[in-house]
């Protein structure tokens, strides 16, 4: 794995990607789908990554895989263990609170974006139902995972606290019934013991 992490280091652009990539591959609780991905490194680095599944073998070596059904995992467990490794000298290294951070402040991002805040008004509810339809890939992993990246992120940051103050009292609403729609009523009270 050294070896392909020197390899990727000799990459003049996009290593910031690479990263993004693998920190998300690393932490996910689960496999992300491609679109997934797509969207959580739109979200998360500010830029769209086209051509993602194509560019996931380019990228990240031979590190990662995608499955038959386009979910996107390290191709084996050591692989994780690799770039977790405390003392790994690589500027590819996965920092754990660094990337549970990450992830917990994307997902709570996306919780507190426009696509989760509920309608001002009743007149307004058949446009929310609309917009609600046509949520992003993203969406259920944010809903069912933020808690558990919330909990192993570090609590000592005051926009962190914001940014999950502010989904309490905007978005919590829409998140319960997103939740409830998944039939995850689970999530529900494993968020209350996360928070």
């Amino acid at each position: 794995y050294g070896r392909s992490l020197k390899l990727l280091s000799e990459v003049n652009r996009g290593k910031h990607i690479i990263k993004a990539i693998l920190v998300w591959i690393v932490y996910a609780v689960r496999p992300l789908s491609i679109a997934e991905l797509e969207h959580a490194l739109k979200l998360d680095i500010g830029e769209n990554v086209f051509s993602l599944r194509e560019g996931l073998l380019t990228r990240c070596g031979n590190l990662v895989q995608v499955d038959q059904n386009s979910r996107v995992s390290v191709i084996h467990e050591t692989v994780r263990a690799y770039l977790l490794q405390e003392h790994l000298e690589s500027e590819f290294a996965v920092n754990k609170a660094a990337g549970q951070n990450r992830i917990a402040d994307v997902c709570l991002a996306y919780l507190n974006s426009e696509e989760f805040r509920p309608p001002r008004s009743q007149k307004l509810m058949r446009l929310y139902q609309a917009k609600a339809a046509k949520r992003s890939p993203f969406a259920e992993y944010a809903c069912l995972y933020f808690s558990h990246h919330l909990r192993r992120s570090q609590s000592d940051t005051v926009q962190r606290f914001s940014t999950l103050s502010t989904f309490l009292e905007a978005n919590v609403c829409c998140w319960i019934e997103f939740v409830a729609q998944a039939s995850a009523i689970s999530v529900l009270t494993q968020t209350a013991k996360d928070i």
